[in-house]
């Protein structure tokens, strides 16, 4: 057994305070499953990629700071942020049978993930600024800019 499928680590408390929308599971797991189909359909994302873009979906500027860095590779300092809750999106995507984590360490929908992309795409009122932000970078998106950006960050920062 994987550690991606030890779902029952989790436990769920109730609290006062309401949790923000961007650190529920669910809402991660619909953004997750949203950039696989929009980026990745054909070969899937590692770790980072979904990081990368899911950092870049958080706001309004960090999804044209993600664009103006696609078009000018090497005249934008890009900072690349790390969400745990990413990370717990993608444990349960695969406890829940919507992604899988392929031998060669990406992540892909599976065709249940398929299905709730489509009813996703089908609501004109769910998550809108998502899906009108994936669709812009989708636009820019080269795997080759996304490996050097990757590759030159980790070298800095790692």
């Amino acid at each position: 057994m994987s550690i991606f499928e030890r779902v029952d680590e989790y436990f769920f408390t109730d609290r006062p305070i309401a949790i923000p929308y961007n650190y529920r599971t669910s809402y991660k797991i619909s953004q997750l499953c949203l950039i696989l189909h929009f980026l990745f359909k054909s070969k899937g994302a590692t770790l980072e990629r979904i990081q990368l873009i899911s950092a870049a979906l958080m706001t309004t500027k960090a999804n044209n700071e993600l664009i103006s860095y696609l078009e000018n590779e090497n005249k934008f300092h890009l900072i690349i942020r790390f969400d745990p809750t990413v990370n717990v999106a993608i444990k349960y995507a695969i406890a829940e049978g919507l992604i899988k984590h392929q031998k060669n360490k990406t992540f892909k929908l599976n065709s249940k993930g398929i299905k709730l992309v489509q009813k996703i795409l089908t609501d004109s009122e769910l998550l809108t600024r998502e899906k009108m932000g994936l669709q812009n970078i989708s636009k820019y998106y080269n795997e080759i800019i996304i490996e050097n950006l990757l590759d030159s960050w980790g070298k800095k920062y790692v």
